[in-house]
């Protein structure tokens, strides 16, 4: 698995599918929602990326407690929380440990 198969959501897990998942371009950031299922619900979680001219991509895991009941409500709430997560950090994000 190379990192940009795994930056763009093609790496591999042996129980699931091959999925490709699509980014959403969002004030300099792509935003790439990848809904975890657990048991019947789905977890907001995702990834948040930038790339800067001469470094190697910058990746913000984002995950989120909220549980929904499917994909695609797990999926918009993940843009929509964060666009909010960007305009409210920027790029202070990759700087936390959290």
């Amino acid at each position: 698995m190379g990192f940009f198969d795994w930056l763009t959501g093609k790496h591999k897990d042996r129980n699931a599918p091959e999925t490709v998942v699509e980014g959403i371009a969002y004030n300099g950031y792509m935003i790439y929602p990848i809904p975890a299922q657990q048991g019947n619900s789905y977890r907001v979680s995702g990834r948040i990326c930038q790339e800067v001219e001469g470094e190697e991509p910058r990746t913000y895991h984002f995950e989120r407690s909220d549980l929904l009941p499917s994909k695609a409500q797990a999926h918009e709430l993940m843009l929509m929380k964060a666009k909010r997560f960007i305009d409210e950090r920027g790029d202070q994000m990759f700087n936390d440990p959290s």
